[in-house]
């Protein structure tokens, strides 16, 4: 079967923003060479033609996770824990999506920064190899559960971590959360 190119442009640039997603969510973990991680997620910025990522705070946003006033979890911030039905619906909620693309998260909350990154990275690939397939409805649905997602979770508490970070003094974490956002949109 043959895929139009069209389809494999648009393939490649899902694929290029789930990379971007890995790099960003590895910088903020912290650890590894951040040098080449910076510079490859520039070149897939400028190939998604968002703006550039300030390679200082970026490389300095790196294992202040889960430390410093910054929590990393979803129901971590009073505005997402209730969004809808308060902490455990929103953590059962978040675990139905990742079990309807056969995801599964081990040694960490379900409600984690890391996990909820991984899983819309996940969708983008999913999306990528079903528009190669020609498979338009597999496609389809990837991009609607992603918009839910983004919208009944990620989408809402991102914002939140992002100011939190700026008022406990982790500027660098808060460039790069913001910089994710802009990449999880595009």
């Amino acid at each position: 079967m043959k895929t139009s190119v069209r389809s494999r442009d648009a393939a490649e640039r899902l694929i290029w923003r789930g990379r971007a997603l890995g790099l960003l969510a590895e910088l903020i973990a912290g650890g590894g060479d951040t040098g080449r991680k910076t510079e490859e997620l520039q070149s897939l910025l400028d190939r998604l033609g968002l703006p550039s990522a300030d390679g200082d705070l970026i490389t300095n946003a790196g294992g202040v996770l889960d430390r410093g006033g910054v929590p990393a979890y979803e129901t971590s911030y009073e505005e997402a824990r209730t969004a809808r039905g308060g902490m455990t619906f929103q953590m059962a909620d978040v675990a139905g999506f990742y079990r309807a693309f056969g995801f599964e998260v081990q040694g960490e909350r379900p409600d984690h920064l890391l996990p909820e990154l991984e899983f819309v990275a996940l969708t983008l690939a999913k999306e990528a190899y079903a528009l190669l397939s020609g498979d338009q409805d597999a496609a389809e649905v990837c991009v609607a559960a992603r918009e839910k997602f983004m919208a009944q979770h990620l989408g809402i508490w991102l914002p939140l971590m992002a100011s939190r970070a700026d008022s406990e003094g982790h500027a660098g974490l808060g460039a790069a959360l913001r910089l994710l956002d802009r990449v999880l949109v595009a």
